[in-house]
Parts: structure tokens; sequence; C-alpha cells
């Protein structure tokens, strides 16, 4: 059985999308698509996700801004528009993400764990990279706690048992009953001091 410090290296491969701004601007000028495939130099592939990195800061020097910013999430896909919208709920109802508008924000659109290797540390290693590489870039990190490999019967059971993982990482529920999390990376490297 591996340990999770066994894991040697995530190779990560930089993408952009092909998504547009509906109007003059370019959207991929303010988002980055990111594939990771996560591996171990023995072990071979342990896992894959993808992520997005929205430059707000970009956008917002760009001269994007309010409304516009909304187009930016809904070019890319519904999923991370309904994030975005469930992300600003929270910023309206709460401080605990103070300034977030003027930060960038990384999408965890999907991360799948190869069966064997799931519940030996890879998830708790990734979380460890996003924190090493994107810390500075995107300190916030929204993703939807949504079960891959599940069916209508467990679903619910499967989804509360995700979510949980993902407290368990850090990740925090945006409400009390949301699928939506983020985790806050600089407050991470607050913990670490």
């Amino acid at each position: 059985m591996i340990k999770s410090n066994e894991i040697s290296f995530i190779a990560v491969e930089s993408t952009s999308t092909s998504a547009f701004y509906p109007g003059e601007k370019d959207a991929s000028n303010f988002i980055d698509g990111i594939n990771c495939h996560i591996f171990d130099v023995e072990e071979g592939t342990l896992g894959k996700a993808t992520l997005s990195l929205f430059k707000i800061e970009d956008a917002i020097f760009g001269g994007l801004n309010g409304y516009n910013l909304f187009d930016l999430f809904d070019s890319v896909s519904s999923y991370t528009y309904q994030l975005h919208e469930a992300f600003k709920d929270m910023i309206a109802d709460t401080e605990r993400c103070e300034g977030a508008y003027s930060l960038n924000i990384l999408s965890l659109d999907k991360i799948t764990i190869e069966p064997k290797w799931r519940g030996k540390g890879v998830l708790a290693l990734f979380v460890g990279w996003l924190h090493w590489n994107f810390k500075d870039r995107a300190p916030l990190v929204l993703l939807k706690a949504y079960p891959l490999e599940s069916d209508e019967a467990t679903f619910e059971a499967d989804s509360a048992k995700l979510i949980a993982h993902y407290e368990k990482h850090g990740f925090t529920r945006l409400a009390d009953d949301s699928p939506y999390l983020w985790l806050d990376l600089n407050r991470m490297q607050d913990q670490d001091k």
C-alpha cells in the first residue's frame, strides 16, 4: 500500500479554454484551463483533475466589472456559472471572503482518483499542490461536490460522504445545505505557520 508521502510528482499541463466573452472581449484572455495528471513515478496514474483559473483581477483591469464578470463565468459552462452564483450569494450574506471580487478564483471542475488509490491521501497531496502553486495567484478555490459514480438511490448519501471528505481537507460549504464548497489557500498558509 502506498503512503501519501510516497507520491512523488504531479504533472500539470496548461491549456486555454475555447470560451468567448459574449461581447467585444475574448474571455479566453481571462480564463485559463488547466489539466492535471496526478501520478507517482513508480505506481503510475493516480488520478486526473480539471481546473479553471478565472483571472478576475485581469478582467477588472481589462475593463470588465459587475454584470460582465457574470458573463465571464457563464461563458465557460453552466457549471461555472452556477458555481459563481453560489459564491456570489455567499459573499452577499457573509463577510467570510472579504474582497473576493478583486481576487482570482480557481475552480476545481473535476477530479477523479483511480479506485485503487482512493482513501490513500491523494486528495490531501493535491490540495497541498494547489496551495503551493496557486496561493499567490488564485487564493480562493471553489468546487461543487458531485459524485461521478453514483446512482439515483445512493446519490444523496454519496454526496454527503463526498462533502465530508472535502471538509476533512479544509473546504467549507458555502451554505449549510449547499453542494458548493470553497477553500481559502491563504488561510491554509496561515495554519502552516
